[in-house]
């Protein structure tokens, strides 16, 4: 079996355990406050680029409102990230995942809702979600399998969560 269908069959499952792991809790309530996440190393503020990149999820230029977390464990390890961010930043960062916003689709195939609501994220309007899933890829074992959501309730100001996993 190679790694890409070993993605494919375990990548709700897996983004679950990672988001269960960093135990999470970013609410983007309807007063616009946000939760601080409750992983292990978690932080407000844009990520180092190193740690991003590592992940494959780069926060572009401007975003606002930033928090992530990275945990890990033997043989695998988690990163998320979720920011505000405009037009011009969200195609920044779809790009960088090799994905423009065309690519966005239901959410349920980005992140399970039970995925959701383990990690305590809520969204005031959840059809205003949309989302995507790069698996790792055959030729780096190393890889880390992405999965996007990203809540366009004002698409001037998109709001992006990205869970990032590497086995």
């Amino acid at each position: 079996m190679t790694r890409r269908h070993l993605s494919v069959l375990l990548l709700s499952p897996l983004t679950a355990l990672a988001l269960a792991a960093c135990g999470s809790a970013v609410g983007a309530g309807s007063d616009g406050t946000r939760a601080e996440p409750t992983a292990r190393a978690s932080a407000s503020g844009i990520p180092a680029a190193g740690l991003a990149a590592g992940y494959g999820l780069q926060v572009p230029a401007g975003a606002e409102q930033a928090v992530y977390a990275e945990d890990r464990d033997i043989g695998s390890s988690a990163f998320w990230v979720s920011f505000r961010t405009d037009a011009k930043g969200l195609g920044a960062f779809l790009s960088g995942l090799g994905r423009n916003e065309a690519d966005l689709g239901s959410p349920d195939f980005a992140l399970s809702t039970a995925a959701v609501r383990d990690a305590g994220w809520q969204f005031p309007k959840p059809e205003s979600l949309r989302g995507l899933v790069v698996p790792g890829v055959d030729s780096d074992p190393h890889a880390p399998t992405r999965s996007v959501l990203v809540d366009l309730t004002d698409p001037s100001t998109p709001v992006v969560y990205g869970a990032s996993l590497k086995v």
